[in-house]
């Protein structure tokens, strides 16, 4: 079952048009959503619940509260949700995995520091090393989301992505090439780094478009640890461990199918 509750996006990362679409950030309260999780409960049908907000660990006070919430109602199901690992401390994941956190979609986008920063997602590596290693630690299944060409983009900044995705070893992730969508901050910056072009046909001063596909391609071929997801959509690795296969069928499969 999908389930939101809130809307909109309190950041304003450069490469996304959600904010710019949608109203004012706002949340459901926990009351509130206590009461959606009871019906569910209630029908017996519901094995997994998938929180479709863009960032469900934020406020934090508001998380850690939510997952006391379901703690104390045993909910029978599990969940999973978008979260952003630099929120992350080991109080809140010890809480997530007691709530029946199955796993988490982590929108990393680079493992190089100096693109984080020019996708304005205000954070630092070290903390999101810090956020993927307690949920490993917590067995709690970590799928990295990331972007390949973006402004300031090289091939050096996609071995640092490749380096980050070798050294920290999500369960999944996902190398997807960038998408020039002029309704995005960056397209206000489009002077700065020589942006031309839109929608999968662009290029900018450092890279164009037909240069992604071969980068995505060598840097899937370096990485040996995670399993690729790219070009499937996110709640498919769900969907068949509520099926019953384990994480190595699942890479059995993907391997097979040449996912």
């Amino acid at each position: 079952t999908m389930l939101r509750t809130s809307v909109s996006c309190p950041f304003q990362c450069a490469f996304c048009s959600y904010p710019t679409r949608t109203q004012k950030y706002e949340c459901l309260s926990v009351d509130h959503v206590e009461r959606q999780l009871d019906q569910l409960e209630k029908t017996h049908h519901t094995h997994m619940v998938n929180f479709v907000d863009d960032t469900f660990n934020v406020p934090k006070a508001r998380f850690k509260t939510l997952l006391e919430m379901m703690i104390h109602k045993r909910y029978s199901f599990q969940w999973h949700a978008f979260i952003r690992a630099q929120y992350l401390d080991e109080e809140t994941v010890s809480l997530m995995k007691q709530s029946n956190c199955q796993g988490v979609l982590l929108g990393i986008e680079s493992g190089n520091q100096g693109q984080l920063d020019r996708m304005n997602k205000k954070v630092m590596l070290e903390q999101l090393e810090h956020g993927i290693l307690l949920l490993k630690k917590y067995s709690i299944l970590t799928i990295g989301l990331f972007i390949v060409g973006f402004p300031g983009e090289t091939e050096n900044t996609v071995q640092d992505t490749v380096a980050f995705i070798q050294r920290l070893k999500p369960d999944f992730y996902s190398l997807e090439p960038w998408f020039y969508h002029r309704n995005t901050p960056i397209h206000k910056q489009r002077a700065l780094y020589g942006l031309k072009g839109a929608m999968h046909n662009w290029s900018h001063n450092t890279m164009n478009s037909s240069q992604v596909a071969p980068l995505i391609a060598s840097a899937q071929k370096q990485i040996t640890d995670s399993i690729c997801m790219s070009h499937l959509p996110y709640p498919y690795v769900f969907q068949l461990l509520d099926a019953g296969y384990s994480i190595e069928e699942i890479r059995d499969l993907f391997y097979e199918f040449h996912i």
